[in-house]
């Protein structure tokens, strides 16, 4: 089957060839606020509200020519257990027992989707794999909201291309959004942050 011989970027199996870089920068401690998929068209919209650029400001990042998505989870496997009125640290002390237990599950991605508007991913990892023709993201964060609880999800999507715009059309990119996010990050390693 010649679908078997195509080499695609994806995490589980990056080729040699790929770049990889970290997205840190500009997208820790931001929030996926939506995502539009649309299956027909290929394209998977996020959008984010980035703590850095003003309130009323968002940013849309584009997937063209989507091929996949994906979202796993990584549910505490005995939080019901804790008391009520268990300290945030003592929390903590418990559940680094737990975390040789857990095990990642996958979520459906219209529940995903349609979580964004209760439950935001607030987001505290992101790297882009870049190939000939084809990138891959990879995001880390938590859903938290009226759903979940602090629920960790792994987020996945490969496409032909990606771009980036904000609300208000001034022109942007990824390359500015993460220039604006280093300058934010640098000023705050400074103490200079607003």
């Amino acid at each position: 089957m010649d679908s078997w011989n195509n080499t695609v970027i994806d995490w589980i199996n990056l080729p040699g060839e790929c770049k990889t870089t970290s997205l840190w920068i500009c997208f820790h401690d931001t929030e996926i606020t939506s995502i539009t998929s649309d299956l027909a068209g290929e394209t998977v919209i996020l959008e984010m509200k980035a703590f850095y650029l003003p309130d009323d400001l968002d940013v849309y990042i584009q997937f063209s020519g989507v091929k996949s998505v994906r979202v796993n989870k990584y549910p505490p496997p005995y939080e019901h257990l804790i008391p009520e009125g268990t300290s945030y640290l003592e929390r903590l002390k418990i559940a680094e027992g737990w975390q040789s237990k857990w095990r990642e599950e996958s979520m459906n991605w219209q529940e995903f989707e349609e979580a964004m508007g209760t439950d935001p991913l607030g987001v505290l990892e992101a790297d882009l794999a870049e190939g000939e023709g084809q990138i891959a993201l990879r995001l880390g964060g938590h859903l938290n909201g009226e759903k979940y609880n602090n629920l960790w999800c792994s987020v996945y999507i490969r496409a032909a291309k990606i771009s980036v715009s904000r609300s208000d059309g001034e022109d942007f990119s990824l390359e500015k959004l993460i220039e604006t996010g280093g300058k934010w990050w640098q000023s705050f390693g400074e103490g200079k942050e607003d």
